[in-house]
Formats: C-alpha cells, sequence, structure tokens
C-alpha cells in the first residue's frame, strides 16, 4: 500500500510555536481523523513525561493502538483460553492483534460471527474472577482506561475472531497443532490479500 505525507506547518498549543503536522494521504478519512485526534493530543499535552498512546498498525479501517497490545498482554493471563490463536507460546501480543483485525476485516458483514451477549458476559466474569477483590478488579480497568462495558466490547471481539475460525477450520480446538497447522496457511491466505500499514515507533 502506498503511503504519502505531506507537511504543513501549525501551531504548538503550549508554545505558540510553529510546529510540523503530517496530513496523511492514502488513507480513508475515518482512519486519518482519528491519526490527526493522536496527534492534537501530542502536541496539546503537558510535558510532564506523560504516555500519550501510538498507532502500531492500521489494518484496513482499523487501527491497532499500543494500549491495546499492552492490554493483549495482560488479557493473555487473565481470559480463558478459546483457541490456539490467543496463546502466549505462538506469538507476540502485536502480532495477535494485527491477525485479528485482519480475521474481523473478514468478519465483519457476517452476523452468524458476532458471538451472543451472555457468552460475551460469561467471558467477562471468568476475568473479572482472576481477581482478589473489587479494588484490585477496578485497578486492573483503570490502569487500562476501560470501565465493565468497554471490557466486554474487547472480548466481543477477541469472540468473533474465535467464531470466524471454528466456522473455517475443521479442527477442534482442543488439539493445538493439527489446529496450528490448519490456521497457518489459512492465515498466510488471508494475510495477502490485506491491506497492512505497521507503524515504527520513534525515539522522543
Amino acid at each position: 500500500m502506498n503511503h504519502v505525507c505531506n507537511h504543513m506547518r501549525g501551531t504548538n498549543l503550549r508554545t505558540g510555536q510553529p510546529v510540523p503536522r503530517p496530513v496523511c494521504n492514502g488513507l480513508s478519512t475515518s482512519v486519518r481523523c482519528f491519526i490527526l485526534s493522536l496527534l492534537g493530543l501530542a502536541f496539546g499535552a503537558p510535558a510532564f513525561g506523560e504516555t500519550i498512546d501510538r498507532i502500531v498498525a492500521v489494518v484496513e479501517e482499523e487501527v491497532v493502538l499500543w494500549s491495546e497490545v499492552q492490554l493483549e498482554a495482560e488479557l493473555a493471563k487473565y481470559a480463558p483460553a478459546t483457541s490456539p490463536f490467543w496463546s502466549t507460546d505462538r506469538t507476540d501480543p502485536a502480532s495477535r492483534l494485527i491477525e485479528a483485525a485482519i480475521l474481523r476485516q473478514l468478519a465483519s458483514s457476517v452476523s452468524l460471527y458476532e458471538p451472543p451477549e451472555d457468552q460475551v458476559r460469561e467471558h467477562a466474569e471468568s476475568v473479572r474472577m482472576q481477581f482478589s477483590d473489587r479494588s484490585t478488579w477496578l485497578a486492573f480497568l483503570a490502569t487500562h482506561g476501560l470501565d465493565e462495558e468497554s471490557l466486554r466490547t474487547r472480548i466481543r471481539r477477541r469472540l468473533v475472531v474465535d467464531r470466524y475460525l471454528s466456522r473455517n477450520l475443521d479442527v477442534p480446538t482442543e488439539e493445538p497443532q493439527p489446529w496450528l497447522d490448519a490456521f497457518e496457511p489459512l492465515m498466510t491466505r488471508v494475510r495477502e490479500r490485506s491491506r497492512v500499514r505497521l507503524v515504527e515507533a520513534r525515539e522522543p
């Protein structure tokens, strides 16, 4: 995917000094607006060493954020092991999320892949039960900028991937190696048809 960035002058909201602001062509309007909103937060944020979220990848119309990668690393410890896809032994959290975004693009227009709400609630409750008390649970949510509803949204997105793979791989998830042997060719095919742009982290 060709991607071209032009530059125009903007103004730093703190200092009043002119700064370069990228205007990116080659991405959809919604993704461009999302990227520019993050840039706006960065230009307007106080210089107190606060962490600004960054984009890790853009998969078709879906943006994968660093905060989501961090959450995925934590969910891998607490969420039910629904599929070998989410195994920490298979690949790193960022790669899992990029592959998951590719698969959700394929599943997005098919209602069959939407999990029932009771399944989403059950999985969310399974995660909550991993914490010793409510204060620890709420601290976990706050660390990742979540509440219980937004966590259910994240879990729903994971279950969409599981349901897509369950329908397209005729191998039980209880047999990890045969499942992976069937999964890899499928993932290779769909990855080749998908537009994925990786965004490199830059030193501050």
